[in-house]
C-alpha cells in the first residue's frame, strides 16, 4: 500500500526492496529485452494467483497517465522489435506491459513508472565501452576478477590492450581464456586455482603466481587485499536495477559489496546479455548488485565459455559403478569436474534410486541431468528444497536451464564450502578426483612432481565436511594406473 492506494491489479513492474526481498502483497511482471538471438520474452509473477491478470504486447496495451509517463521518458527510444513487443534500445531494458484494470490508480502506477526510470537513469549515465573503461586502470593498480564464469571477458581483453602497464596486479582464478593482459610486460597474474591458460602462461615464462588458499579463504584474501578495481560479468538488471551474479557467486561477493560502497575504489560489472540470470536466497544473499553501487556498466554479448559434453570411457565408467554402490536413496551430492564424477551422475540418473539432494561447490551438467531426470527432492535438513552451489560450468543446454530456475541457488563460498554447514545434509556423499595417492593413503590433487596443476578449491572442505555428517562419506576416485612419459 502507498499514499493510500489500492495495490490490486497493479500492472507495472513493481519496485522490489533493496535486500532482493519480493514484496508478497503484490505482483510485478517483467519481459526481458533481446538476451540473445531468437530472444523470449520471460514473464514471472509473484503475489496472490487469484487476481486477475492479462499479458498483452506493448502496442496491443491502451496506456494509462504511468505508460505515458515513462513514453515521454524514453522518447524516440522506444521501438517494434520483431515480434511486435516495444523494448527500449538497450541490452538493459525492458519493455513492460500488462492489460490496464479497472479501479487502479494512475498516480500509483506513475510512482512505480517513476522508480523503474530512476534505474534505467542510473544505469544509462554509468555505461561506458570496455575500452573507456579500461582506460579507469591505472598503470601501477590492483584489480580483481572472479573465479572462472565469473570473470569481465570485454573488459579483460581491452586492458590487453594497453601496453603502459608498470605495476598492474591481477588477483584471479581459473582464467577461461588467454587473455592478453596476462602476458603484458608490469603485468603479475595472481591465481588461486591454476587451469590450462595459468598452466599455459606459467610455462611461456609470464609472471603467473599461485596463490595459496582454498577457495574458502579467498574473501578474507581480498579483504586484505582491497583491490582499487573490480570487475564482474553479470546478467542484465531486472526492473529494480539489479544485476544477478549469474553463473558465480564464489568469495567476492562480500568484496564486491564493499567496494561499490567505497568512493575511492571502482567497481565495473560487464553486462552479457548471453549469461543466465540466476538466483540466490534474500534477503541475505539476494546473488546481485544494484545499480546504484556500480560505477561503471559495460555491455557484451559474447557467448560464456561451455564445457563440451565429452563421453565417459570404459575405466571411468567402471570406476563409476563402484561408486555408485556407496551412494544410497536421498544421499546429498556434491560432484566435481571431470569424466568420473560425469559419469557417477549420468549412472543415477538413469537408475532406479532418486530422493537425493545436491550441496555442491560446482553446478554441473550432470547435476542438472538429475534435476530433469526426477531425481531431486533436496529434503537435504538444511537448505531443504533448493539445490546449492557457488558457481557453475558446463554446457550451452546447462546455462539456458538454469536461467530462472528456482531450484538452484546461488550462495557465497563461505557458506557452500563451510565444513560443518556441509555436515549438516543428510547422508552427505562428496565425489572428487585425484592426481595421486601414496601408499600412506596420501592425497595429491594439485600438483604434479612439485608443479602446480589446478588448486586447492573446496576439495578439503568437502572431503571434511561429508566426514562429519550423519552416514556420509566421500570418495576419491581416480584410476590405478597412469601412462608417464608417453
Amino acid at each position: 500500500m502507498r499514499g493510500g492506494c489500492d495495490r490490486t491489479g497493479l500492472l507495472a513492474p513493481a519496485k522490489m526492496r533493496r535486500s532482493g526481498m519480493p514484496r508478497r502483497s503484490r505482483s510485478w511482471w517483467l519481459v526481458r529485452g533481446q538476451r540473445r538471438s531468437g530472444a523470449r520474452r520471460s514473464f514471472r509473477s509473484r503475489g496472490p494467483a487469484s487476481l486477475p491478470r492479462e499479458e498483452v504486447p506493448l502496442l496491443q496495451s491502451k496506456w494509462c497517465e504511468f505508460c505515458l509517463s515513462a513514453k515521454k521518458f524514453m522518447g524516440a527510444g522506444l521501438r517494434a522489435d520483431s515480434r511486435g513487443m516495444r523494448s527500449v534500445p538497450s541490452r538493459f531494458l525492458f519493455g513492460v506491459a500488462v492489460a490496464p484494470t479497472p479501479g487502479v490508480s494512475c498516480e500509483c502506477l506513475a510512482a512505480e513508472a517513476e522508480e523503474t526510470m530512476g534505474a534505467v537513469r542510473i544505469m544509462n549515465e554509468k555505461k561506458r565501452s570496455p575500452d573507456e573503461a579500461a582506460a579507469l586502470v591505472r598503470p601501477k593498480d590492483f584489480l580483481a576478477v572472479p573465479l572462472g564464469p565469473g570473470q569481465p571477458s570485454a573488459f579483460l581483453h581491452a586492458l590487453g590492450e594497453r601496453d603502459d602497464w608498470q605495476a598492474l596486479q591481477v588477483f584471479g582464478a581459473l582464467a577461461l581464456a588467454p587473455f592478453k593482459l596476462f602476458t603484458r610486460r608490469g603485468v603479475t597474474y595472481l591465481s588461486g586455482f591454476y587451469g590450462p591458460v595459468e598452466r599455459g602462461l606459467e610455462q611461456a615464462g609470464y609472471d603467473v603466481r599461485f596463490v595459496v588458499a582454498d577457495f574458502r579463504r579467498y574473501g578474507s584474501l581480498a579483504r586484505n587485499m582491497a583491490p582499487r578495481v573490480m570487475a564482474t560479468a553479470a546478467a542484465p538488471p531486472d526492473a529494480d536495477g539489479r544485476f544477478s551474479l549469474s553463473l558465480h557467486a564464489g568469495a567476492t561477493v562480500d568484496e564486491l559489496h564493499r567496494c561499490g560502497r567505497d568512493p575511492d575504489r571502482v567497481l565495473v560489472v560487464e553486462v552479457n546479455s548471453r549469461l543466465p540470470r540466476t538466483l540466490g536466497l534474500p534477503p541475505d544473499h539476494p546473488h546481485s548488485l544494484h545499480c546504484e553501487e556500480v560505477d561503471v556498466i559495460v555491455e557484451s554479448d559474447g557467448e560464456p565459455v561451455a564445457l563440451p559434453e565429452q563421453e565417459a570411457t570404459e575405466v571411468e565408467r567402471a570406476i563409476a559403478a563402484h561408486v555408485g554402490d556407496y551412494i544410497a536413496d536421498g544421499a546429498t551430492l556434491q560432484t566435481g569436474i571431470g569424466g568420473i564424477p560425469s559419469a557417477v551422475v549420468e549412472l543415477l540418473a538413469e537408475g532406479p534410486g532418486g530422493d537425493y539432494g545436491v550441496h555442491s561447490e560446482m553446478f554441473t551438467s550432470g547435476l542438472m541431468k538429475l534435476h530433469l531426470a526426477g531425481k531431486i527432492t533436496n529434503k537435504k535438513g538444511i537448505y531443504d528444497g533448493v539445490s546449492i552451489a557457488t558457481f557453475a560450468l558446463g554446457t550451452k543446454q546447462l546455462y539456458a536451464w538454469l536461467d530462472g530456475q528456482e531450484a538452484v541457488r546461488f550462495l557465497p563460498v563461505e557458506l557452500v564450502n563451510e565444513p560443518g554447514l556441509i555436515a549438516r545434509n543428510r547422508n552427505m556423499i562428496s565425489i572428487n578426483g585425484a592426481l595421486s595417492v601414496d601408499l600412506a593413503g596420501q592425497v595429491a590433487a594439485d600438483t604434479i612432481h612439485g608443479r602446480q596443476f589446478s588448486g586447492i578449491g573446496g576439495h578439503e572442505d568437502f572431503v571434511a565436511g561429508a566426514s562429519f555428517a550423519p552416514c556420509g562419506r566421500s570418495l576419491i576416485c581416480l584410476p590405478s594406473t597412469a601412462t608417464v612419459l608417453g
